[in-house]
């Protein structure tokens, strides 16, 4: 028992165990942007720092504008699209600097009638050029919500869970203590 012990707490120790890098899921509650809203979650692949279009791996992200129905794009029935490096993560946070003239952020429905959320450093995303800002809309129809944004600004927040490989080692050491227990009060 004591050299099983050692060789697994040996290969948790020494990463010969697979831990899978862990995908963080973010909370979205944005609004109001004009008289609309948009809120869900985008996922990403637990990169911290700078994300690219690449490192986001799933999104549910209800688009309601106040002046047709709402929508949910998701990645079977939409894009996203990353310009610059303006779009950020922590280990608690998504985040879009609104100060870098050249960031965009947008999650775009390829049909009519392209619905869109859009967060811009001042590229024209459907609010009046060359103003930071929030967007949400359809496109087909040229109808906007637009809010302005400044800043370095958190638009998802995140609750962290233990890791599974933490999780293994807790259980192990725990394994470990009763199995010491268990011998000292061997007679």
């Amino acid at each position: 028992m004591k050299h099983i012990l050692a060789v697994l707490t040996l290969a948790f120790a020494s990463g010969l165990c697979p831990q899978a890098k862990a995908s963080t899921v973010f909370e979205v509650a944005l609004g109001p942007i004009g008289a609309g809203s948009a809120s869900g979650t985008i996922t990403t692949d637990g990169t911290i720092g700078n994300l690219a279009a690449s490192n986001i791996l799933d999104w549910s992200i209800l688009v309601a504008p106040s002046f047709t129905s709402s929508t949910t794009l998701t990645p079977s029935n939409s894009s996203v699209s990353i310009v610059d490096s303006g779009f950020s993560a922590t280990a608690t946070g998504l985040f879009f600097n609104f100060g870098r003239n050249n960031a965009l952020v947008a999650f775009t429905s390829p049909s009519a009638p392209y619905y869109f959320l859009c967060l811009t450093g001042k590229f024209t995303c459907g609010g009046p050029d060359d103003t930071a800002g929030i967007a949400i809309g359809t496109a087909g129809v040229g109808n906007v919500n637009f809010s302005q944004g400044s800043g370095v600004t958190q638009i998802g927040t995140f609750e962290p869970v233990p890791e599974p490989s933490s999780v293994g080692l807790l259980g192990l050491g725990l394994i470990g203590l009763g199995a010491a227990a268990k011998r000292r009060l061997r007679p």
